[in-house]
C-alpha cells in the first residue's frame, strides 16, 4: 500500500485493510489526517516515514506514540525528519533503517534495535563512533555513515 503525495482520508479500502499491510508508505502527507487511527502501525512489515518534518517539537510525542507501537515493522524509512534522539524507542524486529539526513551527532541517540543489518546513517552530523559496540550483538552487514563529520577522521573505518 502506497500513500505517497496523498492522504489516507482517499483510501478507498478503510482502516482495515492497512492493518495487514507489507508496506505503508506515509511519506509527503500528514499523519493526523488518518482515518486508521494509530492500529495501522502496528502490523506493517514496511514503513515510509520520510519527509514529514518529525523532529519538530509540534510532532515529537505522536511521532514517540507510533515509533513505540511499531512493534513488527522490518523496514523503516526515517529520511530528512530532523530527528535528533530516538535512544528512547525499541525496533526489536527492524532489519533496515534508513536515518539519512537528520540531526543525529552520535551513535547513542540511535534506537535499540537487536535485530538490525542495515543502518543508513549518511547526512548526519556524527562526530564519534562512541556507542557502535551497543550494535555489537545485532547481526549489522551495513552501516553509512557518508557525509558525517566522523568521515574526516583518519582510518575511523578500522575502527
Amino acid at each position: 500500500m502506497n500513500l505517497s503525495y496523498q492522504g489516507l482520508s482517499n483510501s478507498p479500502c478503510g482502516p482495515w485493510y492497512s492493518w495487514y499491510s507489507q508496506e505503508l508508505n506515509l511519506s509527503y502527507q500528514g499523519l493526523s489526517n488518518s482515518p486508521c487511527g494509530p492500529w495501522y502501525s502496528w502490523y506493517s512489515q514496511e514503513m515510509n516515514l520520510s519527509y514529514q518534518d518529525l523532529g519538530d517539537p509540534f510532532q515529537q510525542e505522536n511521532f514517540s506514540r507510533i515509533l513505540r507501537r511499531l512493534i513488527r515493522v522490518e523496514r523503516l524509512q526515517l529520511i530528512n525528519n530532523s530527528l535528533t534522539d530516538l535512544s528512547s524507542i525499541c525496533l526489536p524486529r527492524c532489519r533496515s533503517l534508513n536515518l539519512h539526513r537528520n540531526h543525529l551527532t552520535c551513535v547513542h541517540q540511535l534506537p535499540k534495535l537487536p535485530a538490525v543489518e542495515h543502518l543508513c546513517l549518511t547526512e548526519n552530523s556524527i562526530s564519534t563512533l562512541g556507542g557502535l559496540g551497543a550494535l555489537g550483538t545485532s547481526p549489522l552487514h551495513s552501516l553509512t555513515l557518508r557525509s558525517n563529520p566522523v568521515n574526516y577522521i583518519q582510518d575511523y573505518r578500522a575502527r
